[in-house]
């Protein structure tokens, strides 16, 4: 299952910071709303194959990723004003070039309570380097790998980790 390595790539390799050119401030939900529809509709721009540089990887930007970018959760209780959504929101507008430019970290089986779906073969990581609102940061991309079909499954942050750049 664990096929993937940066092949590409070597220790002494720059990888490229994808840079955020508008962030978008949310403040009412239907501000939310029209960033939403930004997002997809720059990610219907680049639906199709994408394929990462450090591993020779292919990808398919799907009508279901661009669902679950927008829409992660059916929860009622999910609140769309987050800081942490909204970044999301911004930095999915770069889904893209963030994994053209993402570094592989690892590939994890389905969860127990996914066991019995044979289709799913495996969840790759990824991490990618972003400039947004003037801070650095990584954004993790987790790609779901089932035998018919390569997608990106989630996009997202974990604790907004800020770089040091020297």
């Amino acid at each position: 299952m664990n096929y993937l390595r940066n092949k590409n790539i070597d220790i002494d390799t720059k990888i490229n910071f994808i840079e955020n050119l508008k962030y978008f401030e949310v403040n009412t939900y239907r501000e939310v709303k029209q960033l939403r529809h930004l997002v997809a509709e720059k990610l219907n721009k680049d639906k199709g194959i994408v394929s990462n540089k450090a591993t020779g990887f292919n990808a398919i930007i799907t009508r279901e990723t661009i669902q679950k970018i927008i829409h992660p959760t059916s929860k009622s209780k999910f609140n769309s004003l987050t800081l942490r959504y909204i970044d999301n929101l911004n930095a999915a507008c770069y889904l893209k070039e963030l994994f053209e430019n993402a570094v592989y970290i690892d590939t994890l089986k389905p969860m127990k309570a996914k066991i019995n779906n044979v289709n799913e073969l495996g969840y790759h990581h990824f991490v990618a380097p972003l400039k947004m609102k003037g801070e650095y940061v990584i954004r993790h991309l987790l790609l779901l790998e089932k035998k018919s079909i390569l997608r990106f499954y989630m996009l997202f942050l974990s604790d907004f980790l800020n770089l040091i750049i020297y």
